[in-house]
């Protein structure tokens, strides 16, 4: 099994990744001072089909947005933005599988060291493997007591927002905190509801504001999700008590919360609705009210 913890960079001699290494050395090799040359330039599909060849490898995230930064055409704000939802496309897969190898690693026991707060418990190879992952733009996290490597942003921030469209750069903004500030963690809500509240107004903003950006199916989803959160809860953060059945004084704040900061959001009219309802039932959970936060789970017909 490959251990991360050695030299990543290692190619072997089979034509695949030979052609890889060629590839990348060229395409950061020959970088045009300024991007003067247009003929040099890659399109978003370019970029993507390069992206395609990059090993599942800690450094090909450091790769991708390196060749980014020195090969992608960045004339047109648009282009940037499908550059970057590209990009996060890639790093979203590449994360995933390298977590499969992170968890699969015989020495992941000594990785794992960082997830407890007691620094003196913290490994020398768990230590090397964090540094390794923050010079490749990646970093480590924790939830449950288990560590597990996400994205970092920052080193996103200098190479794509300068380039992103009005509604790019908003977007990069919104998730890049919520990137570093997940709103939930073992089915709790680790943010106050009231913020939870404010994140709905984004994104559900966001696609009104921005129906053609190639962003707005992702905040779409997000606010869909965080609605139905903010009106039923998490499981060990429900909106209603469990055995009582009584709404819980944070979440009816935030509801209040949400009509008066943003009256004129879609949302708002149905929060005002779902009040309404809860003043009929005592502000209580019963099967009218289920019918009613029914409408808006987007998890119905999934798994949740």
């Amino acid at each position: 099994l490959f251990d991360p913890l050695a030299v990543t960079f290692i190619f072997a001699v089979d034509m695949k990744k030979t052609f890889f290494f060629i590839l990348v050395t060229w395409l950061l090799a020959c970088k045009p001072q300024e991007k003067q040359n247009r003929d040099d330039y890659l399109s978003v599909d370019e970029y993507s089909k390069v992206l395609d060849t990059l090993q599942v490898d800690e450094a090909s995230n450091r790769y991708a947005i390196e060749i980014f930064e020195d090969r992608v055409d960045t004339e047109s704000a648009a282009g940037s933005d499908s550059a970057f939802f590209v990009f996060l496309q890639f790093q979203d897969s590449l994360i995933a599988r390298l977590n499969e190898r992170l968890f699969a690693n015989p020495n992941y026991e000594e990785i794992n060291s960082l997830a407890w707060a007691d620094t003196s418990v913290h490994s020398s190879e768990g230590k090397t493997f964090k540094k390794f992952l923050i010079e490749n733009g990646l970093r480590l996290a924790a939830s449950e007591g288990m560590v597990f490597i996400t994205r970092q942003m920052d080193p996103l921030e200098d190479s794509f927002y300068p380039y992103l469209s009005d509604a790019g750069q908003d977007f990069f903004i919104q998730f890049a905190h919520e990137s570093d500030h997940r709103f939930s963690e073992d089915a709790a809500m680790v943010i106050p509801v009231k913020s939870l509240a404010d994140r709905l107004a984004f994104w559900e903003g966001f696609t009104e504001e921005h129906p053609t950006s190639i962003f707005t199916p992702y905040a779409q989803q997000q606010f869909e999700k965080y609605r139905y959160f903010l009106l039923v809860g998490l499981n060990n953060t429900p909106a209603f008590d469990y055995e009582l059945k009584k709404i819980d004084r944070e979440f009816l704040n935030a509801y209040l919360y949400f009509v008066k900061k943003y009256p004129e959001a879609n949302s708002a009219g149905i929060i005002k609705d779902y009040l309404e309802l809860l003043e009929k039932t005592d502000f209580k959970r019963n099967d009218e009210v289920n019918l009613f936060v029914q409408q808006y789970n987007i998890f119905r017909n999934t798994d949740q």
